[in-house]
């Protein structure tokens, strides 16, 4: 829609370097591979179970890669309910956003809801799996721009209170959304729709397609 507002070609897809890093204040990265689950949200109806977390984890852990938490610095608690018993090393409230970009750039996977972490890991090139529950993946997915970037997004289509058509102040017949607040919605069924089945296969696939990638491009 923004877009729409300049005539001109569309631009042209982002490639992973475009946005050069920012330098960052050193701090230990854990052991290659591992995988970051950024499991903080703007809302928590954007939050996903902590049993699924755990079982994701475990999961992606049976696959040799290290796992780590991530979330901001008021999501401790949040991170505390998925892993009491701090089975694998938290960043949560830890890291300043150069470092975040730092951790994103070399990890192997990254796994969140639908926020701000989820733009910055296609930025840096991570491999981005994002969890839409009232938000949509139309919107806040990938789009054309972003084409080249190893990224997918889980959500259950059509979800029936997914229904709200205001984008921008308008109503748009294709919008499909839901900016409902806590007091509007006891939990979120959307996010709770989403299966730990969905989430392995989508990030298996993901990474899958993203070392064919790799390899494509060393070999031409």
């Amino acid at each position: 829609m923004v877009a729409a507002l300049v005539d001109s070609p569309p631009p042209a897809a982002y490639e992973t370097g475009q946005w050069l890093a920012p330098s960052f204040a050193s701090f230990d990265l854990p052991q290659l591979p591992y995988a970051v689950l950024h499991v903080g949200a703007s809302t928590p109806l954007k939050l996903w179970e902590p049993a699924k977390w755990r079982a994701l984890a475990e999961h992606l852990s049976n696959q040799g890669m290290q796992v780590v938490w991530s979330g901001g610095k008021n999501e401790n608690e949040i991170v505390a309910a998925i892993d009491p018993d701090h089975r694998y090393p938290s960043y949560a409230g830890q890291l300043d956003l150069p470092q975040l970009w730092n951790l994103l750039a070399n990890a192997d996977l990254l796994v969140c809801p639908d926020t701000g972490v989820a733009h910055l890991g296609r930025i840096v090139g991570t491999p981005t799996l994002t969890l839409f529950g009232p938000g949509s993946a139309i919107i806040c997915g990938a789009g054309d721009f972003w084409r080249h970037s190893p990224y997918r997004a889980v959500t259950i289509n059509d979800f029936p209170c997914r229904d709200q058509k205001i984008l921008f102040r308008r109503e748009i017949h294709w919008v499909k959304r839901c900016g409902r607040s806590t007091d509007e919605c006891a939990a979120p069924a959307c996010m709770q729709a989403i299966t730990l089945g969905h989430v392995i296969d989508a990030a298996d696939a993901l990474r899958t397609a993203h070392a064919k990638n790799l390899e494509r491009f060393s070999q031409s």
